[in-house]
């Protein structure tokens, strides 16, 4: 997979300081080539009880390079700052796995997962270039056990993961606790609730480990911090479920909460505000919604609403809610599908975006021509063009922005799909994973 990427933009305004008034204006010219190769093997044993044991191995080579070239002119002062970064991802990943099955004292699951990526970014905006190494390792093993006493399901998992980080000759290692918890409960007149929990681990992004600047803008930069380690993460989650006919309605709400969380925050050094991450603390985020879906035989819509309440370490809570919702309609060798989804803002620590149209609107008509071709005509976004305004707001350093998504909006495509396949009955579904 390759793929190629280039935007241009140049703007004119006036720039303010102590009452006066000077005329600026900037280019920007930025390219990205990204691609690499993904080999994959799958191999699944099925005993005679029905009990399996599958082998997964991926490894990922990657690339992903970036230009960054921004040119400012105020009054008769011309600057020029550039970012140009070469990144080589070299990653691998293997997972055992044994599964009993249903069988008479339930389902028992054991296995094993490693995934371990080393990045190499070489910083080529300056000379000699700089170049920087980041490993990512871990290692997870678990079982779960799973069974029914009656109309009550329940299951039960515990792991250890094992979590290293490697960053600018500074290594992290943890060893971490990992488990899984859920019940449902089947009631009459085609009710269920159903309760769970969710205990894991994520390491940081290679990205947030770099101490390069990411950013060419001249007063504000972008660099990562080395010293990052692992968020813990416990999610608690409750639903009740009722089917009526062809309708079904539920009720949903959650709680997430981040130990250690990595956010973004910024700093001052002399005249220049720099952009970083730290782990900060505690994140939680608390989510409630309600939602009812049609299902016919040629017709189906689905519409959901939730409110979300975030508090991050330190502030006080920031509240959002939104909409999402599909429709699918067949006729014949024909159907037509849409969706849409819209929330009034969101959050990080140092920012606020707010979205004026919503953030999904996609169409589109397909026509199954045969089990072998297929056609598809669609609009990724019609409502429209796509914008939104982010504010930061961080000590001296005050931003506001307007975006416009024109290149996203009003863009038509058309899918022209042939499959074939030998001995289709013997397919493996939805083992091969995307780049």
């Amino acid at each position: 997979k390759t793929s190629r990427k280039r935007t241009e933009g140049k703007q004119e305004g006036t720039y303010t300081t102590l009452g006066k008034a000077s005329s600026l204006k900037t280019t920007d010219n930025n390219r990205v080539l990204d691609g690499g190769i993904l080999a994959s093997l799958f191999h699944e044993h099925t005993f005679q009880n029905q009990s399996t044991l599958s082998t997964f191995f991926k490894y990922n080579h990657g690339f992903y390079d970036q230009y960054q070239n921004y040119q400012e002119s105020y009054d008769k002062d011309q600057s020029s700052y550039l970012v140009d970064l070469a990144t080589l991802r070299n990653q691998y990943a293997l997972s055992i796995d044994y599964e009993s099955g249903e069988q008479s004292f339930g389902s028992l699951a054991i296995g094993n997962n490693l995934e371990y990526t080393q990045d190499k970014v070489t910083n080529q905006s300056i000379s000699p270039a700089l170049t920087a190494h980041v490993g990512l390792w871990s290692n997870y093993t678990h079982a779960t056990y799973s069974n029914q006493w009656g109309k009550l399901y329940y299951m039960a998992s515990l792991g250890l993961q094992g979590l290293a980080v490697k960053a600018a000759d500074k290594n992290h290692s943890y060893w971490r606790p990992r488990a899984a918890a859920s019940l449902t409960l089947k009631l009459p007149h085609y009710q269920s609730l159903r309760g769970s929990y969710y205990l894991t681990n994520v390491l940081p992004q290679s990205r947030n480990l770099i101490s390069f600047n990411l950013s060419t803008n001249p007063w504000f930069k972008e660099e990562g911090n080395p010293f990052l380690v692992p968020m813990q993460i416990h999610q608690f989650n409750l639903g009740y479920d009722r089917t009526l006919e062809d309708f079904r309605i539920w009720i949903f709400g959650g709680h997430n909460r981040y130990n250690k969380m990595i956010e973004p925050y910024v700093r001052q050094e002399g005249q220049y505000q720099i952009k970083s991450y730290r782990n900060n603390g505690t994140y939680t985020s608390t989510e409630g919604g309600i939602g009812a879906n049609y299902s016919g035989e040629n017709f189906q819509i689905s519409a959901t609403t939730y409110y979300t309440s975030e508090v991050f370490n330190g502030q006080s809570p920031k509240g959002s809610f939104g909409v999402k919702g599909y429709f699918r309609w067949d006729f014949g060798d024909f159907f037509i599908y849409s969706s849409l989804s819209w929330r009034n803002r969101n959050y990080t620590a140092i920012s606020e975006t707010s979205y004026k149209n919503p953030l999904e609107a996609h169409i589109q008509i397909a026509w199954q021509v045969t089990n072998r071709l297929y056609l598809s005509l669609g609009l990724p976004y019609f409502w429209g063009t796509k914008s939104d305004i982010t504010d930061i707001k961080q000590g001296s350093y005050t931003s506001h922005q307007q975006t416009f998504y024109e290149s996203a909006s009003l863009r038509p495509w058309l899918l022209i799909s042939w499959t074939f396949r030998k001995n289709p009955k013997l397919a493996i579904p939805r083992k091969i994973p995307d780049m």
